[in-house]
């Protein structure tokens, strides 16, 4: 639970969080999402081909909860030629 008893679900996606999370936006309304992708160098970890531009983290804020978002990179499937 959030603060004052409010929830913070945490939703995961297959790749297509950023189209997921900017729909969400639309349909309610919402002030734009903060959105943080992955991307090489700029963390700890190892971030493959496959992950880079995947969403680390996005969160919509509604009145009395926030919505997060992320893709996973480990279901994501590597790309194929």
């Amino acid at each position: 639970m959030g603060k004052n008893g409010s929830l913070s679900p945490y939703l995961y996606f297959d790749g297509n969080c950023l189209e997921a999370v900017n729909y969400y936006a639309a349909v309610f309304e919402l002030d734009p999402p903060e959105i943080l992708k992955y991307s090489k160098g700029d963390y700890p970890m190892e971030v493959t081909e496959a992950e880079e531009g995947l969403v680390m983290y996005a969160t919509l804020a509604f009145e009395n909860m926030n919505l997060m978002f992320s893709d996973d990179p480990i279901s994501h499937p590597a790309p194929t030629d």
